[in-house]
């Protein structure tokens, strides 16, 4: 027997690798902790508390393979700690996709590095997955988040859900959470800017907003983002819909632009001859030259999309629809996870004024920018709404070299 990645061991007779159930259940449940909102060392305290066996363990039952005594007496690798959980959870081949060649070592010249991820060797579906595909990629990206953002959690507390995301406007700190406990056992979370908290009023206001503040004002956003979606969904149909008798149009285009293109090469290979000549005036052949290369390349690009329009409209259409999925799966949920505001949260940044909070939610791409103003009781007295608009991805009707045949002018 060949012991195989933890999880996994491979069977000398059958050549199969098979699934350690117990480490499997170990593997799954470190996934579902740090998803969850556990860091690693809580994760690792209580993989300690419920006796869960390390790789180490397992290495001993399979291959009776033992590891020395530390200094102290503990026996190395016999207990969890916050290393082994983060290796884990990096580890892709829990999804079942085998890297090979990830590094080099040389041992005559006694050298080491990291082989770049396109000379790797990858072999998805080599091995039985333990979790899927997008659970790994929650947790990669709650990795590189919370290693970012500098997020820190309690003692034996999870952490809090917007921890890291949030910016006072005017210091510039992030904000703390703290959790706070009613007598009914009934818990809301507070977040106060930094500045105030560790110097005072002196230095900085408190900026306090609450959790479920915050979740209303992100829901109410994903609600109108939807329906920017779908309305781009349904534009494309139509534009659909105005191709399809159109299509022999863009041949002729097509056939138009390459005619453009090769009048522009004979020009260049006339120039070109003329620079010979005239080699005092070299750099004006030059610029001339440039410039129709550059009319060329253009051509070449509204060639390939008009031959290729109806495929990359389609593949929009598809990416559009993937992204209506997501949100009404965030939105599907009671409360919205660390996980799904980190994959939709660039940064949250909050000014006080006045007449109250303005808050300023950043949202990665494709998804935009909100901005609302609350007054000192957490309610909305004005909202505005994208600031930072995906034309790109989610307006395509607005682009500016759309075929001529499918303006609305041309249809008109």
């Amino acid at each position: 027997m060949i012991l195989a990645p933890f999880g996994y061991f491979k069977d000398k007779n059958t050549r199969k690798v098979v699934i350690v159930e117990e480490a499997a259940e170990t593997v799954k449940l470190i996934f579902t902790l740090y998803t969850g909102g556990r860091g690693l060392k809580a994760i690792a305290k209580l993989l300690n508390e419920q006796n869960r066996k390390t790789p180490a363990m397992i290495q001993l039952e399979l291959l009776n393979k033992r590891l020395p005594n530390t200094h102290n007496g503990i026996k190395k690798k016999y207990l969890w700690d916050a290393t082994m959980v983060k290796r884990i959870l990096e580890s892709e081949v829990y999804t079942g996709t085998l890297i090979n060649h990830k590094s080099e070592r040389n041992k005559i010249n006694k050298t080491y590095h990291v082989v770049p991820e396109s000379e790797q060797f990858r072999h998805d579906g080599f091995l039985p997955a333990i979790v899927t595909k997008e659970v790994w990629e929650q947790a990669k990206l709650l990795l590189d988040r919370r290693k970012r953002d500098n997020v820190r959690a309690g003692h034996n507390q999870p952490i809090h859900r917007y921890a890291g995301l949030l910016k006072c406007g005017d210091c510039g700190r992030t904000f703390v959470g703290k959790r706070k406990t009613y007598k009914d056992g009934s818990t809301i979370v507070d977040y106060t800017c930094g500045t105030y908290i560790r110097y005072g009023k002196e230095n900085c206001t408190a900026h306090v907003i609450r959790e479920d503040t915050l979740d209303r004002l992100l829901d109410a956003e994903l609600r109108n983002t939807k329906k920017l979606y779908q309305s781009n969904w349904h534009t494309l149909e139509q534009l659909i819909d105005r191709w399809i008798p159109r299509a022999n149009l863009a041949e002729g285009q097509i056939k138009k632009l390459k005619e453009r293109m090769q009048t522009l090469n004979e020009e260049i290979d006339a120039i070109l001859l003329e620079r010979i000549r005239d080699r005092e005036n070299a750099e004006r052949y030059s610029r001339m030259i440039d410039k129709r290369e550059a009319e060329t390349a253009s051509i070449r690009k509204r060639i390939s999309e008009l031959e290729n329009l109806s495929d990359t409209i389609r593949k929009k259409q598809a990416t559009i629809r993937k992204d209506i999925a997501m949100i009404d799966d965030i939105l599907s949920t009671e409360i919205i996870s660390e996980a799904q505001l980190r994959l939709l949260i660039d940064h949250i940044t909050i000014y006080e004024t006045d007449a109250g909070l303005d808050v300023r939610i950043t949202i990665k791409a494709p998804f935009r920018t909100h901005v609302d103003e609350y007054d000192d009781n957490g309610e909305i007295i004005s909202s505005d709404g994208s600031l930072n608009f995906d034309f790109e991805r989610l307006a395509p009707l607005l682009f500016s070299d759309l075929p001529e045949f499918l303006t609305d002018k041309e249809v008109s």
